[in-house]
């Protein structure tokens, strides 16, 4: 009667979607500006040496003159997709001493325990596309990588509230933890409460 335990599983997904629209590719631009005159008609550098036949010069000099044709050839959308996910296993158990005897002799309750483990993992996946990547975009600030990884830990937790009196407790805690980089640490907690009056 004097013992309660309590084991919990927790995962959660959580999807990222990015989608950076009507942004203009700095390699486009530099070529479609690049226009020369052939036989009277503007045509891109690139068009006549073939290494992108599917420019279109960019008129931005003369109101109206930008054509869609130029925007359908200049504008480049960029995706990224990820995602995050977090896999927590806890449990613990708790007891009240009191009946065994463990308790101070200016108090008329026993020491509380509990004891208990957790494990954590919480994983990144970032796939940004070539475009995002190569940092083409003109107004994206630069070329954004892909990332991934993951980080765990194993866990265990003690803590102890003690009462002093009736109107003072005592509270000791540690918890050891281990990650998986070949890192450890060691937590600690002390707490002291005092109830000075009944309604204070």
């Amino acid at each position: 009667d004097n013992w309660n335990y309590d084991i919990f599983l927790n995962y959660g997904v959580t999807q990222y979607t990015q989608v950076y629209r009507n942004d203009l590719s700095s390699t486009k631009i530099g070529r479609a500006l690049n226009v020369v005159d052939v036989g009277g008609v503007p045509t891109c550098q690139s068009v006549v040496d073939g290494s992108d036949p599917n420019c279109v010069p960019w008129n931005l000099f003369e109101t109206g003159a930008v054509s869609d044709a130029a925007l359908d050839y200049l504008v480049q959308p960029l995706f990224a997709n990820g995602q995050t996910t977090l896999t927590q296993i806890s449990g613990y158990v708790s007891g009240d001493l009191t009946e065994n005897g463990i308790q101070l002799p200016w108090a008329s309750s026993g020491v509380q325990v509990v004891a208990g483990f957790e494990y954590r993992k919480d994983t990144l996946d970032f796939e940004p596309d070539a475009n995002f990547i190569s940092g083409d975009g003109a107004g994206q600030g630069g070329p954004i990588a892909g990332v991934n990884g993951s980080l765990s830990v194993d866990e265990l937790f003690l803590e102890v509230q003690a009462p002093i009196t009736d109107a003072m407790n005592l509270g000791l805690g540690y918890r050891y933890s281990d990650y998986d980089t070949g890192q450890t640490t060691d937590t600690y907690k002390v707490t002291f409460d005092w109830q000075a009056l009944e309604s204070f």
